[in-house]
């Protein structure tokens, strides 16, 4: 949503280079000056995911984003840019940097000022830095004791907390034409025709808005992982494919009830 916005008040091109937009990563990115912004929004780019490469460890985050750059210094490429498509963390921590050096800040304050405060969402952190730990729901990797909720993630789209409610507000309100201009609409549907649900080692998110029946539902779970990993074609194992079945039951108990 950050990056429609930016490039809809024309700060960014979504036909800009890697190259051009950060000469310095892109020293180290293969294909930096045929990969657009746009190819990094919809993860057709090509570049490796950090999380794939040896070194990487779920239990032992970074605390700084070079050091997920490093684990894909110079890696071979998956595919040719635009040619295919591959969710790559690795693309939003690139993200992540261009809305700083665009916007001269860090684009967390974006975020508050653009997208947390116009919807009032109180509940929704940036990092796990700003909340108080005891607000913070435990989670648990199928199989390991240790409590994972001070896991702190740096990297952009995987270090935000926020409440159900607060996730539910912001599904409506990006559905509904509450969040973005018209123009801006424009340009998120032309961007993202695709889904993707959250995922972190204890966590796996979930939420759907349903227009049919106006609703959203949103699912959290707080176990993920098991000697199943992979289990229904989901990331995460038993755990996690248990709950996408429960969030299936619940979506039709919702549309039943809307129906009566």
């Amino acid at each position: 949503v950050s990056i429609v916005k930016l490039v809809d008040n024309q700060s960014l091109s979504l036909d800009d280079t890697l190259a051009t937009l950060l000469p310095q990563r892109s020293q180290i990115i293969n294909n930096a000056d045929s990969i657009t912004l746009s190819m990094l929004v919809q993860h057709t780019s090509g570049i490796p995911d950090f999380v794939n490469q040896q070194g990487h460890h779920w239990f032992e985050p970074a605390s700084q984003a070079s050091d997920y750059f490093a684990l894909v210094a110079n890696k071979p490429p998956l595919f040719s840019p635009g040619e295919d498509y591959r969710y790559s963390n690795t693309n939003y921590l690139l993200l992540g940097e261009i809305m700083d050096r665009a916007l001269g800040y860090h684009h967390s304050r974006f975020i508050q000022q653009h997208i947390l405060a116009p919807l009032s969402l109180s509940d929704t952190y940036y990092s796990l830095s700003e909340v108080d730990n005891d607000a913070v729901a435990s989670g648990y990797w199928y199989g390991y004791q240790d409590d994972l909720k001070s896991l702190n993630f740096v990297a952009p789209g995987g270090s935000m907390i926020a409440s159900a409610g607060d996730v539910a507000t912001f599904i409506r309100a990006l559905n509904k034409g509450a969040l973005l201009s018209p123009s801006e609409q424009q340009l998120y549907e032309r961007l993202y025709p695709l889904e993707h649900d959250g995922w972190l080692p204890g966590y796996h998110s979930k939420a759907r808005y349903y227009a049919d029946i106006d609703t959203v539902v949103v699912q959290f779970t707080n176990t993920t992982g098991g000697e199943t990993w992979g289990l229904a074609n989901v990331v995460g194992g038993k755990a996690t494919a248990m709950a996408n079945i429960l969030f299936e039951r619940a979506v039709n108990v919702v549309e039943r009830e809307s129906q009566q």
